[in-house]
């Protein structure tokens, strides 16, 4: 469990500092997949901010502020969505665990898919790669791993 302080974040992935998570640009908000890009600045810094709202001691809602939608769990190995949905569905329930190692790093888990994990796949470095679900690897793979920066401070 996590001592993670509920508020505003921006996601950055361990191995890849200079990008964020990013909700891409379009017009319809629902189910948009979630994206590495290069940091944003101004109106545009929202497409990367996400609220980290407890729902129960140990779960979190990772919400974009630019759409109101939750940071959505898919299948295994399927691009991570930002979609409308019921805050009953366990899919957009995560839970924040720091990596141990003193780095600030942490793991962000599935409520609704235990042992998963955000991954950016392939452990891409590129705008646009994909954000998915996927095992948990005990080898201390970065690309599961992230720092959360208030936007304020990125």
């Amino acid at each position: 469990m996590s001592d993670l302080e509920p508020g505003a974040y921006i996601i950055v992935p361990r191995h890849v500092s200079n990008k964020r998570l990013d909700v891409d640009d379009v017009t319809d908000p629902d189910n948009v997949e979630l994206q590495l890009y290069e940091p944003l600045t101004d109106r545009e810094k929202a497409d990367q901010v996400f609220v980290f709202a407890k729902c129960t001691e140990s779960q979190y809602f990772i919400i974009s502020i630019k759409n109101g939608t939750y940071l959505t769990a898919t299948n295994d190995g399927e691009p991570i969505t930002a979609t409308v949905s019921s805050p009953m569905n366990k899919r957009i329930r995560w839970r924040i665990h720091p990596v141990g190692d003193g780095s600030g790093a942490f793991y962000i888990s599935s409520v609704a898919f235990p042992g998963k994990v955000i991954d950016v796949a392939g452990g891409a470095t590129d705008n646009h790669a994909e954000i998915i679900i996927y095992d948990h690897k005990d080898d201390g793979s970065e690309n599961q791993q992230f720092f959360l920066t208030h936007p304020n401070n990125a």
